[in-house]
């Protein structure tokens, strides 16, 4: 008889026993098993990559299309490239900005005539903005958006439009003040 052990039944106490029961249990496939771990391990990840893309994704695609520029307008001087505008401040469209940076470069220039020199040129700080300068004048304002825009800090971004200011200065006097 299946499930039970063939031995016979034993006297005890006056007593006489039934044979022990023994249920046969069969040892699950090794095999069997390791596929359905496989298989959980899959919907996990599954879920998981469904998750990122309903989450992360999006967040990351909003936070990139804010940091896509408006317009880019180039602010030259002396034939250097000191830097590109791609997000208006303050009210400002990104060319209104380019247009006061270009009117406050001019004026500085005016102002400091044969006193002009690469070495007026320096990024300051004031109430947590930096700010890129030519000798008293302030040329530009380094806001967050333009640095984020680079992968940099506001203050990074100054020391790189300030070394193209500093480049363009040394060209511009050497053409008008030393010829």
């Amino acid at each position: 008889m299946a499930g039970f052990a063939a031995h016979a039944s034993e006297v005890k106490h006056g007593f006489r026993t039934a044979p022990p029961c023994v249920i046969a249990v069969e040892e699950p496939d090794r095999h069997e098993e390791d596929d359905a771990m496989k298989l959980s391990r899959w919907i996990a990840c599954g879920l998981l990559a469904a998750l990122l893309a309903a989450f992360a994704l999006p967040a990351a695609a909003s936070a990139q299309a804010a940091l896509e520029p408006e317009e880019e307008w180039d602010v030259i001087f002396s034939g250097v490239l000191v830097m590109r505008v791609r997000f208006g401040l303050g009210g400002l469209s990104s060319l209104e900005r380019q247009h006061l940076i270009y009117q406050r470069l001019r004026d500085a220039v005016d102002t400091l005539g044969p006193d002009l020199s690469p070495d007026l040129v320096q990024v300051t700080e004031a109430d947590g903005q930096v700010f890129l300068q030519l000798g008293p004048h302030v040329i530009a304002t380094v806001d967050e958006a333009h640095a984020r825009y680079q992968q940099s800090t506001p203050r990074g971004l100054a020391e790189v439009w300030a070394a193209n200011l500093r480049r363009a200065v040394e060209r511009y006097v050497a053409l008008h003040y030393n010829g």
